[in-house]
């Protein structure tokens, strides 16, 4: 069960469903199957994804710390957790320290082609800063790798993000025929996504009734067995009060028998004593 509400949590993650992935994370912890600090890892790490997507760095801060001292102490170099620290001072608005993280994320993973996702997303970090810091050359520069890697790889999210970066990043610079060509693209490429999003909400919003429909005949299977178990005791502790009066009453019945029997016994003493002293009687009367 913590294994699936952990898979639930992280499913979440991905649809943007960041309160909901929090719920299920922290069942999961909750059932002890994540108790050691080595396999929780990944559980502070998500509920640190999580909390920066409500945008509250804070939160975010406290658990990405505890992710990065861990990953230190055992000589680990994750570049997506060093990118989730620049994304804490971001949303901050410590542009300088966000930028140094998103470079050494990007640095870390530089020669590794599996995450081009990942890859893209740094890109898309540190052209953020630098528009943020009016450096518009390089926020280009940087918007345009992402571009390049989002196209290269199927990547529709982080295609729409670096296209709606170099939107606003030429219009900054007042090249408006550039801005309207990767406007345009934004706009075709949106209704896609937003599509998507609205199939996938729809997904959502059924597998949430189903979840519930099982989660509350769970609740019912429970019900009657608790009625069944309190029903079996109540039959057992019920045969067992008869079972002690029968024994009980066998025991006193056993008890008086043998009463019975001694005072039969005393009266027979009684009686062949009274017979013997009555014989006894008579001879001397006789002699």
């Amino acid at each position: 069960m913590s294994t699936a509400y952990f898979a639930l949590g992280s499913v979440y993650i991905y649809l943007n469903e960041f309160n909901k992935s929090i719920v299920y994370h922290r069942k999961a912890a909750s059932l002890g199957g994540l108790n050691k600090f080595s396999d929780n890892v990944y559980y502070k790490e998500h509920l640190g994804q999580c909390f920066l997507g409500l945008n509250k760095p804070d939160s975010a801060f406290f658990y990405i710390k505890q992710v990065l001292d861990y990953q230190k102490q055992n000589k680990m170099e994750e570049g997506f957790d060093v990118y989730l620290m620049g994304s804490v001072y971001y949303q901050k608005g410590d542009y300088n320290t966000a930028l140094l993280y998103y470079k050494e994320a990007l640095q870390i993973e530089a020669n590794d082609t599996k995450f081009y996702k990942n890859i893209a997303d740094y890109n898309i970090g540190i052209s953020n800063v630098y528009q943020k810091k009016n450096l518009f050359d390089s926020a280009i520069l940087y918007a345009k790798n992402a571009l390049d890697i989002a196209n290269g790889n199927g990547l529709p999210n982080e295609r729409l993000d670096a296209l709606n970066l170099l939107t606003t990043q030429f219009d900054s610079k007042l090249m408006i025929d550039s801005a309207y060509k990767y406007q345009k693209y934004a706009n075709a490429l949106k209704d896609s996504v937003n599509n998507s999003d609205k199939i996938r909400a729809v997904q959502l919003v059924s597998f949430d009734d189903e979840l519930n429909r099982q989660q509350q005949a769970d609740q019912q299977k429970k019900r009657i067995n608790t009625i069944v178990i309190f029903s079996l005791t109540g039959a057992l502790l019920s045969s067992l009060v008869i079972a002690l009066i029968i024994f009980r009453n066998n025991k006193q019945r056993k008890k008086a028998y043998g009463l019975l029997q001694r005072q039969k016994q005393e009266i027979d003493n009684q009686k062949a004593k009274v017979e013997r002293t009555f014989e006894d009687l008579k001879i001397h009367n006789h002699n």
